[in-house]
């Protein structure tokens, strides 16, 4: 019993052929890591990409597409709502009123609330939206203690600086019977 223990294949290492591209990559960090100019080199590539990111990501699409660096601010749909929104918000109200609900879509409140030229598509039961600059949504909360104006969307989102509106009051008797 004198025999010599076998080896095993799975236990020999495999000797194969470096290739040129084991080569280059060996060469790119074996000895380059205790250099400085390997960590000086980095630390330029991290922040030209870091440059890259700032100017493509964050400040571009604003130079592009608002002429500023900054994102717009809820305040520059103002004139939009005051123009377009508040006669239509107004009309909801007025029907709200004498209805006791708010309007389920906009053929009720034309044309004795509102003229067809006043018109703009948005109403949908009880609920105002507007598509704005930027298709940027503006929306009326009617609900009391939060009413107001908002914008949501891709580039501005927040509550509109203006004023809830108010109906002036009432003159004559509703026609709605209590």
């Amino acid at each position: 019993m004198d025999e010599k223990p076998k080896t095993l294949d799975y236990a020999t290492r495999e000797e194969r052929e470096i290739s040129q591209f084991d080569d280059f990559i060996v060469g790119l960090f074996v000895g380059r890591l205790r250099s400085k100019w390997f960590y000086l080199q980095a630390g330029y590539y991290a922040l030209l990409g870091l440059f890259f990111w700032v100017i493509a990501i964050q400040f571009g699409p604003n130079l592009v597409n608002f002429h500023s660096l900054r994102r717009p601010d809820p305040i520059v749909f103002k004139q939009d709502v005051e123009m377009r929104c508040v006669p239509v918000v107004r009309a909801m109200k007025e029907f709200e009123r004498d209805q006791g609900r708010l309007p389920n879509d906009l053929s009720e409140l034309t044309p004795k609330y509102l003229k067809e030229s006043e018109v703009w598509p948005g109403v949908w039961r009880g609920h105002f939206i507007h598509r704005g600059k930027w298709n940027e949504q503006i929306t009326y909360d009617f609900t009391p203690g939060n009413e107001g104006w908002y914008v949501r969307g891709v580039f501005v989102n927040g509550r509109i600086p203006l004023p809830p509106v108010k109906l002036p009051p009432l003159t004559q008797p509703t026609t709605q019977s209590h």
